[in-house]
């Protein structure tokens, strides 16, 4: 079915109504014939800017399928194999496993299966470090799998492909990028990084965190230390040219070969492995290089959504029917972008109404329920006070090789430290166990401080690695 400008742009208003922590959301179509933009909400709610169907936000993750195919835009130019151990090309390159290590190819690092949990705090609390410099952290990060032996997101394996990148071109991968990719294609409003967007830009929007159901603007996040992973910034319409790449391909920029081939399953996706839903129009799914690719009612449909703080988004196409769906958003919802995508497809492919929004706001509430719980246990933990210590036993610098420097630090009487973008007080539970109070998370998190013989305070574990609950990170005393 064809959808005209205004029933478009009268769904776009009817999501960002219904999804109240959506600032704005912008969405483009590609029909197979043209394209359809449309917008609704704010770019920046403090300033009272509108958004437009060339506001510029994050497109987060989904700057993964950029980074693949830079990867093989290089295969294309005989520089690289992907079947290749990344030794080949970096020969420092270390991991915690050196058999895994010794291993690991390039394809392994564009699909998810190298064996690490995501470790997601070792860059999110080292933003000074670049992506370059983080990459040598990879050695000190415990796996929790075998190598190919299963699926689990992991967005150092795409920094590191964004290093290779680099090492193989003699180029930076944001010039890369832009050079071989944003250029060929005509996408002048993307960008690598935030920072390369002009100040007076108009196009450019703010995130917003959406706490109580109001718009806050949030700090806006260059996301320098990810580069592949997800820095990218854009508009729907750019998008729509780069998922009419993926289409219908352009050899000069890259072989329909590796073009297909990135599009094509790489690993399965068993229930609950990516997320704690399953809906039954999806029958099987699988991840690519850069990509979802899954069975959704009769179709393929390949995907890839992104989120950064203040923003989310998603990029669909179907490959056997020239659709193409594009929708940002900067707010934290994420049900905005990924309802109306598949109510778009939906609508697009002639099938019935799969009431997504609802399905999606239910899925949201749930999930708001359980973080609740969490948050009324944090602050029942707080208001108890929990047992009194003597903070200064407490009070230094703690480091690990992977996860850099715990700073502990006194602030009004209490104990407390810094994660992320959140000053985090310990709690104490009894002796030397703690409770790290972590708004975040919706839970405390256990936190167990060891000493020397001589009763001092040298070090504390603390499990940030939620899939390896037994095996806490360890930060060491330093000087």
């Amino acid at each position: 079915m064809k959808l005209t400008q205004p029933k478009l742009q009268a769904i776009v208003d009817e999501a960002c109504a219904f999804f109240d922590t959506a600032t704005s959301l912008s969405v483009s179509i590609w029909d197979g014939e043209d394209v359809t933009s449309a917008a609704a909400g704010y770019s920046n709610a403090e300033t009272g800017a509108l958004a437009t169907p060339d506001t510029l936000y994050s497109i987060g993750s989904s700057t993964k399928a950029f980074t693949a195919a830079a990867i093989g835009i290089l295969v294309d130019q005989g520089k690289i194999d992907l079947d290749e151990p990344v030794r080949k090309y970096m020969p420092e390159f270390k991991m915690y496993d050196e058999d895994v290590a010794r291993v690991l190819t390039v394809r392994d690092t564009l699909c998810h299966r190298c064996g690490l949990p995501r470790h997601d705090l070792a860059w999110v609390m080292q933003p000074d470090l670049s992506y370059r410099e983080l990459i040598p952290l990879i050695e000190y990060l415990p796996p929790k799998w075998p190598l190919r032996y299963h699926f689990y997101y992991n967005n150092f394996m795409f920094m590191l492909a964004s290093v290779l990148v680099e090492r193989v071109s003699g180029e930076n991968y944001d010039d890369f990028v832009k050079k071989n990719i944003f250029e060929p294609l005509g996408m002048n409003a993307s960008y690598v990084y935030a920072d390369q967007i002009p100040d007076d830009d108009p196009r450019k929007s703010m995130p917003h965190d959406g706490k109580d159901h109001e718009f806050h603007v949030i700090p806006r996040m260059t996301l320098r230390n990810a580069a592949g992973a997800g820095s990218i910034y854009s508009s729907t319409p750019d998008m729509i040219k780069w998922l009419r790449f993926r289409l219908h391909g352009n050899e000069k920029v890259l072989s329909d070969k590796l073009r297909k081939e990135a599009q094509s399953p790489q690993m399965l996706i068993k229930e609950g492995e990516m997320f704690p839903w399953q809906f039954p129009e999806t029958v099987l799914s699988t991840y690519a290089m850069g990509w979802f690719v899954e069975s959704y009612r009769d179709f393929t449909i390949i995907h890839h959504g992104g989120t950064v703080d203040g923003y989310r988004s998603m990029q669909l196409f179907v490959p056997g029917k020239d659709i193409a769906i594009s929708a940002l958003t900067n707010g934290n919802a994420p049900e905005a972008t990924d309802s109306i995508a598949y109510k778009l497809v939906d609508i697009l492919l002639d099938q019935p109404d799969g009431d997504w929004f609802n399905r999606w706001k239910k899925i949201t509430e749930e999930m708001k329920a359980e973080a609740e719980k969490g948050l009324q246990e944090l602050k029942k933990k707080q208001e108890e006070g929990g047992v009194p210590f003597t903070v200064a036993d407490y009070v230094g610098n703690f480091h690990h090789p992977g996860y850099g420097t715990l700073r502990l630090v006194e602030k009004d009487g209490e104990l407390c430290t810094q994660v992320d973008s959140y000053t985090c007080p310990f709690i104490c539970n009894e002796g030397d166990q703690f409770f790290l109070i972590v708004e975040a998370f919706g839970m405390p998190i256990p936190a167990t401080f060891k000493r020397d013989e001589a009763g001092k305070v040298t070090s504390v574990e603390i499990p940030f690695e939620p899939e390896m609950p037994d095996e806490p990170i360890c930060f060491t005393r330093v000087e």
